[in-house]
Order: C-alpha cells, then sequence, then structure tokens
C-alpha cells in the first residue's frame, strides 16, 4: 500500500467531488426522482425545494451554514 499524506490524499478526493459537480454527476433527488428511485424530488433538510445540484450545494439553509 503507497504511503500518502493526509493532504494529498483530500486533495484527491476534491479533485473526484469537483469533477462530479461540473459533470452533473451528483445524485440529487431531482435526478434520483427523475430516475424513479425517489418518491420525491424536494429536498430531505429543507423540505421545501427541488434539490437540484446548485440548491444542494449553495441555496439550501443548511449548506448555506456550511459555506
Amino acid at each position: 500500500m503507497m504511503d500518502r499524506d493526509s493532504g494529498s490524499f483530500m486533495a484527491d478526493y476534491l479533485k473526484v467531488f469537483l469533477w462530479f459537480v461540473a459533470h452533473y454527476v451528483v445524485m440529487t433527488n431531482e435526478v434520483r426522482w427523475r430516475r424513479r428511485i425517489a418518491s420525491n424530488p424536494c429536498c430531505s433538510h429543507c423540505l421545501t425545494k427541488v434539490e437540484t445540484l446548485l440548491h444542494a450545494l449553495r441555496d439550501c439553509p443548511k449548506a448555506r451554514k456550511v459555506w
């Protein structure tokens, strides 16, 4: 197993996450609902808006607390 420092390890995860975001691969409730995986497209945190990628990362009140 390769010995890596935690900064490099986290940077790799961040790169993968940003690639997912850039290519709309993140499975939001809206995507799950369109694929008939979820029964409701609304955000599971605020329950008032459809959970799009933008809502999940920026517009949701719970996400605003993180940023």
